[in-house]
């Protein structure tokens, strides 16, 4: 009798168990909330940086725009245009994490680009153009044609987009570039 007591004695044990619903929720909550907080900040993180693209983007695109709207350009005037890099960004500061480059590609007889003068500024984030050196030729995209004594203007923005969620993503490289051509004057030699 003894030994059927005690066999009984964990199925009531466990049947008890199985009715008592009293934290479950918790339960419920310990499971799901790691998940939701993930799907939360993941969908946060994504906007932001679809946002910090398209910003530096446009940027690019405006400054872009002023400098070629110059009949002269002067490496003051230029600095001038560096300086209102928080308005072109919407708000993003570049400072140590990114920098703006301005290069004027002219084209010789053959057709090809080579970069006249290059000027940095809006930023102090070490980095190299990507289209090229003064005095070299230009790598600007495959279906850009430049005649001889034409110049472009070449925008590039470089900005490392540090996440709010640096650990699980790492730094973000955001590279922006734009072609114009000028508009005004003559934008071959930086006063």
């Amino acid at each position: 009798m003894l030994g059927t007591l005690n066999a009984a004695l964990p199925c009531n044990l466990l049947a008890r168990f199985r009715r008592d619903r009293r934290g479950v929720a918790a339960i419920e909550l310990a499971i799901m909330l790691p998940l939701m907080l993930v799907l939360v900040l993941g969908t946060w993180e994504i906007g932001r940086g679809i946002l910090v693209q398209m910003r530096i983007g446009a940027s690019a695109s405006q400054l872009g725009g002023l400098v070629t709207r110059e009949a002269t350009l002067t490496r003051a005037t230029l600095q001038d245009l560096f300086a209102a890099a928080p308005v072109l960004t919407g708000g993003t500061d570049l400072g140590a994490h990114g920098v703006m480059v301005v290069t004027a590609v002219t084209g010789d007889d053959q057709g090809r680009g080579r970069v006249a003068w290059q000027e940095y500024g809006a930023g102090s984030l070490k980095t190299g153009s990507r289209v090229g050196k003064p005095g070299a030729y230009a790598k600007l995209p495959d279906d850009m044609t430049i005649t001889a004594g034409e110049t472009l203007i070449v925008v590039e923005v470089f900005f490392n987009d540090a996440s709010s969620m640096n650990m699980l993503l790492g730094q973000r490289s955001v590279y922006r570039a734009t072609v114009q051509r000028g508009r005004a004057g003559d934008l071959a030699t930086l006063g």
